[in-house]
């Protein structure tokens, strides 16, 4: 039993756990001026734990719609990152220089959210020799290596790792294959003089929010499709993409509903 809570941490005590129950019952509602602030500078730490130079990644999910259609409107547990695979070693060791440790999460659960989440350490190297790599977070450690709880700052960076492949970028490493002039078709934001990130572009976060069934993703969804970066062709690929995929699994992707029409 010892040997066996050293090969795993527990993220969240229970109090932190009734807590975000809290938040994401009333998501949907616009965050407060503290909470903005807390997200721009969990951006910033964002930015400055992967400079440009050393890395490939981009900002995905609510987030970095967020950026996109000019402002937070509701509120964020998490900052979703999107790192190709090439950038895989060079995250690890960045991640740890500024206290990080990378994990992955509750990978035998079905539901997103639990009361504990249990994270297994994971190396580079462990997460590259896998076909698909899930549930994957980065969460601050103390000195003694246990998970921060007094971290007032968002508790983790969620990591989704692709792999770019000629034409397509494979999601997840090799679930999806994803236009790749969509996928790259991203966005920089300037966070303040110093720092920037590079927001991910308008058809992938669509083609996440599409299979969300969540209020918030049918928000996010209809945000997408009246912002006018957002054509109909790419609409229609993405679309395309979903359905060759619901195909291909022999499975029923859970898409809750045919997109309104865009206008």
């Amino acid at each position: 039993m010892q040997l066996l809570f050293q090969k795993v941490r527990l993220a969240r005590t229970p109090a932190n756990r009734y807590r975000q129950i809290l938040q994401r019952v009333d998501d949907l509602s616009p965050p407060t001026t503290e909470e903005k602030q807390t997200y721009f500078e969990q951006l910033r730490m964002l930015a400055k734990v992967f400079p440009a130079s050393a890395c490939r990644f981009q900002i995905e999910g609510g987030m970095s719609l967020a950026l996109h259609c000019g402002g937070f409107s509701r509120r964020h547990g998490d900052v979703d990152i999107s790192i190709l695979e090439d950038s895989v070693h060079a995250v690890e060791r960045l991640l740890a220089e500024h206290g990080y440790g990378l994990f992955s999460r509750n990978s035998f659960h079905a539901i997103e959210y639990t009361p504990w989440d249990i994270l297994r350490p994971l190396s580079a190297d462990q997460i590259l020799r896998r076909q698909r790599v899930k549930r994957l977070t980065a969460v601050k450690l103390t000195e003694s290596g246990s998970v921060d709880r007094s971290d007032s700052l968002l508790p983790r960076f969620d990591l989704h790792i692709h792999r770019e492949d000629h034409d397509v970028v494979w999601l997840e490493r090799g679930s999806v294959a994803f236009p790749r002039d969509l996928f790259f078709d991203s966005k920089s934001f300037q966070l303040d003089e110093q720092y920037q990130v590079n927001l991910a572009s308008l058809a992938l976060t669509y083609y996440y929010k599409v299979m969300g069934k969540r209020l918030r993703h049918r928000r996010d969804r209809a945000m997408i499709e009246q912002h006018q970066d957002f054509s109909a062709e790419s609409r229609e690929r993405t679309l395309r993409v979903l359905r060759k995929h619901k195909i291909a699994c022999c499975s029923g992707v859970p898409v809750d509903a045919e997109p309104s029409p865009i206008g």
